[in-house]
């Protein structure tokens, strides 16, 4: 499964177009970021560093700034109070700060999962994307910023990779009949249970049709060579 990085920086942006808190929250990291970078003795006193980008991933370089901020909260508060800097950490929204950290620590593990396996994981492509898209799914008592991430998300992985999804499925299905019960699709509510239904119902009719059209194509490459 393609790592979809394209996809969390769209999101991001469509965030910070749209809500004002997450465009706070981005300068106000990269207010901290940098000025942490340039000065003289402050990165080496922090438990975590604290790097702004760098990364080609950037839910790793969400994560990795989300974490270090939150591990070295307090430090950061008694360093800057003493260079009258205390409003460079003031500014930075430490509850939706947490939010990122453990939102894109949950996109990290997924990926990553999939990328250090030593075998092929098209089997875990499906159980995959429907991990990361229950951890996009709205939590109680969320702040609107993270809200409309999680919403953002949603929609630019499912523009991405739900026709692969679909396929995969059918492919799935085919080369190993467990998939055929498709335990891992969500079951919360009446639309996921149409939605799964109709999958299993389509299935075979998909396949025949796929097949046919396969058939048809190798019965053309045939004529053409004998041409």
């Amino acid at each position: 499964m393609p790592t979809p990085p394209h996809s969390v920086g769209n999101a991001w942006r469509a965030t910070k177009n749209e809500v004002p808190e997450a465009a706070s929250y981005e300068t106000a990291v990269s207010d901290l970021s940098r000025f942490v970078k340039q000065s003289t003795a402050i990165q080496e006193q922090l438990p975590k560093s604290l790097k702004y980008g760098g990364d080609t991933r950037p839910w790793t370089s969400m994560f990795r700034r989300a974490d270090a901020i939150e591990c070295s909260y307090e430090v950061l508060v008694g360093l800057l109070t003493n260079k009258s800097k205390l409003n460079l950490v003031a500014a930075v929204n430490r509850s939706f700060n947490r939010e990122i950290m453990e939102l894109t620590r949950g996109i990290a593990d997924v990926f990553q999962s999939l990328e250090k396996i030593s075998e092929p994981t098209i089997n875990l492509v499906g159980p995959a994307y429907y991990l990361l898209m229950k951890r996009f799914m709205p939590a109680a008592r969320e702040s609107p910023p993270m809200q409309a991430f999680k919403q953002h998300l949603r929609k630019y992985i499912d523009e991405k990779f739900w026709s692969s999804i679909v396929a995969l499925h059918w492919m799935g299905t085919f080369l190993d009949p467990s998939f055929k019960q498709l335990e891992f699709i969500p079951q919360m509510n009446v639309a996921d249970v149409q939605f799964k239904g109709n999958l299993q119902s389509d299935l075979d009719t998909w396949m025949i049709s796929e097949l046919d059209a396969v058939t048809e194509k190798l019965e053309e490459c045939s004529e053409h060579s004998e041409m």
